[in-house]
């Protein structure tokens, strides 16, 4: 047995997000005017991972709260616009030809997807407002679709 420390067998719990996904150790909530970051629960088990993460990186401090809420109210308006343009196409198409209409759609989604990238600030938490909110996208982006 060796007198020295082997750091590379350790499994610190702290999560690196380089080498674990923050996905998989945190949850998120947007409720209530707040941004608020808490450990996964599975089968009602709190993941230590999560729940000291939380708590070593103190990640309900409230200028990250803040600084959330205002990632997210920015994601939100983004979607808007997405939906906001996907409407003008649906509106347009008998009129005047979309293929420029909806090559600016596309960029517009994938500038938006780029914020869920993981090397992108609040990358974990801009997953999950962008999911969350996805299904009505995917709703009209369907519409857009049949319409043409």
């Amino acid at each position: 047995m060796s007198d020295v420390d082997d750091y590379l067998d350790e499994d610190p719990l702290l999560i690196d997000p380089t080498t674990k996904n923050p996905d998989n150790h945190l949850t998120w909530s947007l409720e209530h005017n707040s941004a608020l970051a808490a450990p996964r629960s599975p089968d009602n088990v709190v993941d230590v991972y999560g729940d000291t993460s939380v708590k070593g990186y103190a990640l309900n401090r409230n200028e990250l709260v803040q600084a959330r809420l205002d990632h997210a109210n920015a994601l939100l308006k983004e979607i808007i616009m997405i939906k906001k343009q996907i409407g003008i196409i649906i509106n347009a198409r008998p009129l005047i030809d979309v293929t420029t209409m909806i090559e600016l759609l596309v960029s517009m989604v994938d500038a938006l997807t780029d914020k869920a990238d993981a090397s992108a600030q609040f990358s974990s938490f801009s997953r999950y407002v962008i999911e969350e909110n996805l299904r009505e996208v995917e709703k009209s982006i369907k519409e857009l679709f049949d319409s043409l």
